[in-house]
């Protein structure tokens, strides 16, 4: 589902935060899908929004829209209370919720055309190019019923810029794309970024996720339990050495000799490599002194390979459990 309202005055949006979230409830029953949830986006920035099926992603965002309400905690959108300012708020926010859903017997310009007599303003003269920014220009006076799921994603962030948003919420947006569609809604994620908007995303994709935003958080049981910039979660994971040298056993000896710190003790062969585990974060200063040390010992090095701890990795580390079905 698409959503956009009325005109934001200026002046109201928060400093630093698109998004702002503090001890959020949400109850279906006895089952608590949302709990005690504090969540921070900040401006100008891919966010996205993980965890396992059934941990309250889609709630959450539900509930920021106003499509379910809360039962207890603040939200903030753009600076402004929700549900309290919700369609001022709305107004420069465009979202896809579950699966965006437009008459499949009209074009999907009809469509477009429809919701831009509905929401009024300019939003009629951005039809054309927001089509064309989501690479379905050329389709756009086929039935929606031929398009294809992929396609539906994309004339939903059609029906999403035409009101020139600060702010898109988009849930599953890689649904139903082939790797080049996966590619195309990456690199239109990170331009929409470029321009200054905000993109909250909520997705299981997490090799996507890794490649396309800068910050994220992890909910798990309706809670959030990491949230921050990529990088820093990942700082402090496992790092893997490989080197690719003519003496494994040898550059072993010398490996063990330099008694480095944040080596766990881990160090193994494998054919013509040496594998060295680390803790923590290293720097490539450390790097440059181990090739050095093996070099000068007279052990050619061929290659050094780092592998890092993927998101995908740490994820799977700190989410208690896979499975079930998302609110």
């Amino acid at each position: 589902m698409a959503i956009q309202e009325t005109q934001l005055p200026k002046g109201n949006a928060s400093e630093d935060l698109a998004v702002e979230v503090k001890g959020l409830v949400k109850k279906f029953g006895t089952n608590i899908a949302v709990n005690n949830v504090n969540l921070n986006v900040p401006k100008g920035s891919a966010f996205g929004y993980l965890g396992p099926n059934g941990a309250g992603k889609t709630t959450l965002i539900r509930s920021l829209l106003g499509l379910t309400q809360a039962n207890s905690g603040q939200m903030k959108i753009l600076g402004l209370e929700v549900p309290k300012h919700r369609s001022m708020a709305l107004s420069r926010v465009g979202a896809i919720v579950d699966e965006p859903r437009f008459y499949g017997h009209l074009s999907g310009r009809q469509n477009l055309q429809m919701l831009a007599a509905n929401r009024g303003g300019d939003t009629h003269s951005r039809i054309e190019s927001s089509l064309e920014r989501v690479g379905i220009l050329h389709r756009a006076n086929d039935k929606v019923k031929s398009y294809s799921m992929g396609m539906r994603q994309r004339l939903g962030i059609a029906a999403c810029l035409i009101a020139d948003p600060q702010l898109l919420m988009l849930d599953e947006p890689m649904n139903g794309l082939d790797p080049a569609g996966m590619l195309e809604m990456r690199n239109l994620i990170r331009g929409f970024v470029d321009e200054g908007r905000t993109v909250m995303l909520s997705s299981h994709l997490l090799d996507e996720i890794e490649k396309t935003c800068d910050a994220v958080a992890i909910v798990d049981k309706g809670t959030v339990i990491k949230q921050g910039p990529i990088e820093e979660l990942l700082r402090g994971t496992d790092l893997t050495l490989q080197i690719k040298c003519s003496d494994p056993p040898q550059a072993q000896k010398h490996i063990l000799e330099m008694n480095l710190k944040l080596l766990d003790g881990n160090i193994g062969i494998d054919q013509d490599s040496l594998i060295l585990r680390f803790i923590g974060v290293i720097e490539n200063e450390l790097i440059a002194a181990i090739n050095k040390t093996l070099v000068e010992s007279g052990i050619s090095v061929w290659g050094l390979t780092e592998n890092k701890t993927s998101l995908e990795e740490w994820f799977l580390s700190v989410t208690s459990r896979l499975g079930g079905d998302d609110r």
